[in-house]
C-alpha cells in the first residue's frame, strides 16, 4: 500500500481473512479491504464488504471505524447529502474519540469542495479540538487558520462595500432608518396586544435597583452601597446611542472597538470621498484574491477577486502584481494564451515595475530605466565635473539636476554637493544658505546630517558658551563623633562572682609565708629562678655586655635590691678578697642603687664608662679544685664563717 500498489494490497488483506485470524485482526483486514476497494474505484465490492460487516454481530465493538468508512463510501459515490449526514452521525455518536475527529475533518474537507467555507471553518475547529493527538487534528488546525483569515477579510469587504454604497447614496440610509423604525413600532404594538408591558423592568434591572439603594443607617450612611460598584462593573459602561454619521477615528483602536455600530454609521457619509473608499476596497479585494490563491487554493475565486481589484482603483505597483498573479493562475490552469495576454498588459502598461523585468528578460527585450536610475545617472554626470576641477560647471549641472528631478532623493544629494563645493571654493555664505535650505525642507533625509553639523558649528562660533566657574571646594565634613557606650550594668551573678574572687585572693595573700616578718628576705630557690629569668641573648654565668640594657650609672631606684648580687661562680674565689672578719658587717653595705657598674666589681675609683660595642674581658674559669662559694655567700644576714661552712 505504501508503494502505491493498491490492488495487490487489497488482495493481501483478502488473503488474511482466509487464514482464520483472531477477531481484531480479521476486522482490520476486512475493513482495509473495503477501503482499498473504494480507492480502486470498485464501489460495489466496497458496499458488499461493508454490508456483510454490519450484519456480523461480533463487530459491534468496532462500530466507530465501520460507520466512518461508510461515510467515506457515500462521499466516493457522490452522495454528498448522505455523506454529510453520516459524518455528523459519527461526530455526535462517538464524540471525544478519534473517529469523531476524523469525521469532522472529512466533513470540513467536503464543505471546502462545495464552497461552504463557514461550515468548513466550524468543523475544522471541531476536529482540531476534539482529539488533538491524531494527524487529522493537526491538518485541521492549519486549515482553520486559513479560514479565519478568509472570514476576517470577508467582513472587511462587506463593511467597505456597504460604506461605498451609502457614500454614493446617502439619502437611502435615512429611508432605511425610517423603515426600520416603522417595523420596530409595529412589532411593539403586536407585543402589547399580546400582553407585554413595555414599562415593566427585567429581572436584572429589579435586582440592580434593589441592591443599589443607600443604607438608612450604619457605617455606610451617606455613602453609596458597596454592592453598587460591583453591579456597575458587571453592567459595564453606559453606551449612548451613536449619532448617524458620527466620525470615529480609526487610529484609536479603543474608540473603534467600543463602537458596535457598522462602518457606514461611524463616518460622515457626505464628507467621505467615494474615490478613497474605492481605493481601499480595491486593495481589500486584492487581499481576498491572495487568500483564495495561497491559503484556500481556490483558483477560480482568486482570479475573480484579482480581476475585480484591477477593474477598480489600484496603483501601478499593485495593478502589475495583480496581472502577474492572474498570469500565474492561467499557467496553472493550462491556459497559455491567457497567460501571454496578461504578460503583454504588464509590458505595455507597467514596463518600469519589477514584475515586468523577468518578462522582458525572457523575451530578450531591453529593460527600460526607471526614474530613480535616470536621476542617479544625472547626478553622477554632474558630480564628475566637480571631481575634474570644473567647479562652476559642476555647480550649474547639479542645480539643473535638482530642479529636473525634484521628486527624487538624488535632488537632495545634489544640493548637498553644491553646498560642499561652495564651501571648498571659499564661498561660505552661499554654502550656508543651501545648508539651511536642506535643514528646513528635508529634515528627514540622510543627506541633511552634514548640513546640521555645519550649522551647529557656526552657531557655536557665533555664541561661544560662557566659561564655567571653578568648582568651589567644599570643606570636608568632620566624621561623626563616636558616642561612648555606657557600660552595661552587671548582673547579680557577675557581682557575686567578683566578690567571691576578691575573698579568695585575700585569703591566699594571708596564707603566703613570705609576708611573715620573721621569714628570710630571700630564699635559695629565688636565686635559681633568677638564673632562669636571664635575657635570652645572655648566657648563664656571664656578665651583660656594655651597651645592653642596664649599662651606665645606676639611676635612683634602679640599683640591685638586697640579695641580688653576683650569682655563684662569678665572684672572687676564696682567699683573694678581703680576709674573713674584715668585711663590712651585715646591713652596712651600700644602699640599693649605689653599687658598682657591671664589669667593675672589686675595682676602686670612679667607674669609667665603657665604650659601646667593646667586648668584655674574658674571665678565667673558676677553679673547681678549691672549695666553691656556698649558695648563701654574700647574702645579707650571714657571716663569712657561715658562708665558708655550708653545713652551718
Amino acid at each position: 500500500e505504501r508503494l502505491g500498489e493498491l490492488k495487490k494490497a487489497a488482495n493481501a488483506y483478502n488473503q488474511i481473512m482466509q487464514l482464520d485470524p483472531d477477531l481484531k485482526l480479521r476486522f482490520t483486514a476486512e475493513l482495509n479491504y473495503a477501503r482499498l476497494s473504494r480507492l480502486n474505484g470498485d464501489i460495489d465490492e466496497a458496499i458488499n464488504t461493508l454490508a456483510s460487516m454490519l450484519d456480523d454481530p461480533q463487530y459491534i465493538e468496532f462500530d466507530g471505524p465501520l460507520q466512518l468508512e461508510i461515510g467515506h463510501l457515500y462521499q466516493a459515490a457522490d452522495e454528498e447529502e448522505a455523506a454529510v449526514g453520516q459524518y455528523i452521525y459519527v461526530d455526535t455518536t462517538f464524540a471525544k474519540t478519534e473517529y469523531s475527529a476524523r469525521a469532522a475533518h472529512a466533513l470540513a474537507n467536503l464543505y471546502e469542495e462545495t464552497g461552504n467555507y463557514d461550515g468548513a471553518y466550524e468543523f475544522h475547529k471541531r476536529a482540531k479540538l476534539g482529539y488533538p493527538g491524531i494527524i487529522e487534528a493537526a491538518r485541521s488546525g492549519k486549515r482553520m487558520e486559513a479560514f479565519e483569515e478568509y472570514l476576517s477579510v470577508r467582513k472587511k469587504l462587506h463593511d467597505l462595500d456597504t460604506l461605498l454604497y451609502f457614500v454614493l447614496n446617502p439619502d437611502s440610509l435615512a429611508v432605511k432608518d425610517s423603515l426600520q423604525a416603522v417595523q420596530d413600532s409595529l412589532e411593539l404594538e403586536k407585543k402589547i396586544a399580546e400582553g407585554f408591558d413595555p414599562n415593566a423592568k427585567t429581572k436584572e434591572e429589579r435586582l440592580y435597583e434593589r441592591l443599589s439603594r443607600r443604607r438608612p443607617h450604619g457605617r455606610n450612611t451617606g455613602r453609596v452601597n458597596p454592592w453598587m460598584r460591583e453591579l456597575e462593573a458587571l453592567k459595564g459602561p453606559e453606551q449612548k446611542p451613536a449619532v448617524v454619521g458620527s466620525p470615529v477615528d480609526p487610529s484609536k483602536p479603543s474608540q473603534v472597538a467600543a463602537s458596535s455600530e457598522p462602518l457606514y454609521r461611524q463616518r460622515p457619509l457626505r464628507a467621505t470621498s467615494p474615490d478613497s473608499v474605492l481605493r481601499v476596497l480595491s486593495g481589500t479585494r486584492m487581499e481576498m484574491g491572495w487568500v483564495m490563491f495561497d491559503k484556500i487554493n481556490n483558483l477560480d475565486s482568486a482570479a475573480f477577486y484579482y480581476q475585480f481589484a484591477v477593474d477598480g482603483s489600484l496603483p501601478d505597483s499593485l495593478a502589475a502584481q495583480a496581472y502577474y498573479t492572474l498570469a500565474e493562475i492561467a499557467r496553472i490552469q493550462g491556459n497559455e494564451s491567457l497567460e501571454q495576454h496578461y504578460y503583454d498588459l504588464i509590458v505595455r502598461d507597467y514596463p518600469r515595475t519589477k514584475f515586468a523585468e523577468p518578462i522582458l528578460l525572457a523575451r530578450g527585450m531591453d529593460i527600460p530605466k526607471d526614474s530613480a536610475t535616470v536621476a542617479r545617472e544625472a547626478y553622477e554626470r554632474a558630480a564628475k565635473l566637480v571631481e575634474q576641477g570644473d567647479f562652476r560647471a559642476g555647480i550649474e549641472a547639479l542645480r539643473r539636476m535638482s530642479e529636473n528631478y525634484s521628486y527624487s532623493d538624488q535632488a537632495v544629494r545634489a544640493k548637498l554637493a553644491m553646498a560642499m563645493t561652495y564651501e571648498h571654493i571659499g564661498e561660505g555664505t552661499k554654502a550656508l544658505e543651501i545648508y539651511q535650505t536642506l535643514v528646513d525642507e528635508f529634515p528627514k533625509s540622510q543627506y541633511t546630517k552634514r548640513a546640521e553639523e555645519v550649522l551647529e558649528e557656526v552657531e557655536k562660533a557665533k555664541n561661544p558658551p560662557p566659561e564655567e566657574p571653578e568648582p568651589v571646594q567644599m570643606r570636608e565634613e568632620a566624621p561623626p563623633r563616636e558616642v561612648p557606650q555606657q557600660p552595661k550594668p552587671k548582673t547579680p551573678e557577675e557581682l557575686f562572682r567578683e566578690f567571691r574572687d576578691s575573698v579568695l585572693a585575700g585569703k591566699k595573700k594571708l596564707e603566703d609565708p613570705t609576708e611573715d616578718e620573721d621569714f628570710p628576705l630571700a630564699l635559695p630557690s629565688e636565686e635559681v629562678e633568677e638564673e632562669e629569668q636571664q635575657p635570652e641573648n645572655q648566657q648563664p654565668g656571664t656578665t651583660p655586655q656594655p651597651g645592653s640594657e642596664g649599662e651606665g650609672e645606676n639611676q635612683p631606684g634602679q640599683g640591685q635590691p638586697p640579695g641580688q648580687g653576683q650569682p655563684p661562680g662569678q665572684g672572687q674565689p676564696p682567699g683573694q678578697g678581703q680576709p674573713p672578719g674584715q668585711g663590712q658587717p651585715p646591713g652596712q653595705g651600700q644602699p640599693p642603687g649605689q653599687g658598682q657598674q657591671p664589669g667593675q666589681a672589686g675595682q676602686g675609683g670612679d667607674p669609667q664608662p665603657a665604650e659601646k660595642n667593646s667586648q668584655p674581658e674574658e674571665q678565667p674559669p673558676p677553679d673547681t679544685s678549691e672549695q666553691q662559694t656556698p649558695p648563701d655567700a654574700g647574702k645579707p644576714g650571714t657571716t663569712p664563717e657561715e658562708s665558708s661552712n655550708p653545713e652551718k
